[in-house]
């Protein structure tokens, strides 16, 4: 019989790296292969919600389904249920379900959990998830409330206790505001669609950066300013490859762009 060989924080934290670049797959493997590996109860709870975060995104649901079954086998049991549900919710989200995904956030605001103190990051998220999947449904101003809540919670980077949290407050804010900027789309408010854009723009780094210059672009085309956004689509043409920004859709505002400043210089043009 061979030695166990015992999960490391390392490990751990690797594979949650990888689940964060959305190597959903990998990460699972990852988690389910650590599982088999300790009986550690703080431990194993710890790498199950790695399991859920990931098969959730993956629409495993057998696996979701078995994650959530032993989670209920732990002490708190309600409270792994409701930590589940936000996952499953945000996971609903980027699946398109964004009705399912109001319906586990509601299940989970009946429960009364979200009043407590302790919980307190917890309601942060679910109220980002529910702007998120309001946005989504074009309920833009219950959308808006409900972002509003989330950044009332955590205004700025002085509000966050810890270097965990301040993490997390940076990546969820920037969700804010981009959510923010789609519901003003929805209600023709383009100069304010262009402030949160820009707001994100200063706070996001790497890949998220770009994602708010598309943002940017994109709402100048709204305000009929073409050559400014022209400039902007062709400088994100010349970044580094985003996976998050679609290659076609950069290439379709370029071309939208100079579809109507060709039109408006012929029209320009003496007879």
């Amino acid at each position: 019989m061979t030695d166990r060989i015992e999960v490391t924080e390392e490990e751990i934290d690797a594979a949650e790296k990888l689940r964060g670049r959305g190597e959903f797959e990998t990460a699972l493997a990852l988690a389910q292969d650590m599982l088999l590996r300790t009986e550690d109860g703080d431990t194993r709870m710890r790498l199950l919600f790695d399991v859920l975060r990931c098969s959730a995104q993956l629409r495993a649901e057998s696996v979701t389904d078995d994650a959530i079954r032993e989670l209920e086998k732990y002490p708190y049991p309600d409270f792994s249920r409701v930590l589940a549900n936000s996952i499953r919710a945000y996971a609903e989200i980027g699946l398109g379900r964004p009705k399912d995904a109001l319906s586990l956030l509601d299940i989970n605001l009946e429960t009364g959990f979200f009043e407590r103190e302790d919980f307190r990051v917890h309601k942060y998220d679910l109220c980002l998830y529910k702007g998120m999947a309001l946005e989504r449904l074009s309920r833009w101003n219950e959308a808006l409330e409900w972002l509003e809540k989330a950044h009332a919670m955590y205004p700025d980077e002085a509000s966050a206790p810890d270097q965990d949290m301040l993490q997390h407050y940076r990546w969820a804010e920037i969700e804010i505001l981009f959510n923010k900027a789609r519901c003003m789309y929805g209600l023709n408010k383009y100069d304010e669609a262009l402030d949160l854009s820009k707001r994100a723009y200063d706070l996001a780094t790497g890949d998220t950066k770009t994602v708010a210059l598309v943002y940017m672009a994109n709402t100048l085309v709204m305000q009929r300013r073409y050559s400014e956004a022209l400039k902007l689509y062709i400088e994100i043409q010349g970044m580094p490859h985003c996976k998050s920004v679609r290659v076609d859709q950069l290439q379709e505002g370029v071309s939208r762009c100079l579809d109507y400043l060709g039109k408006s210089n012929s029209q320009s043009k003496p007879f």
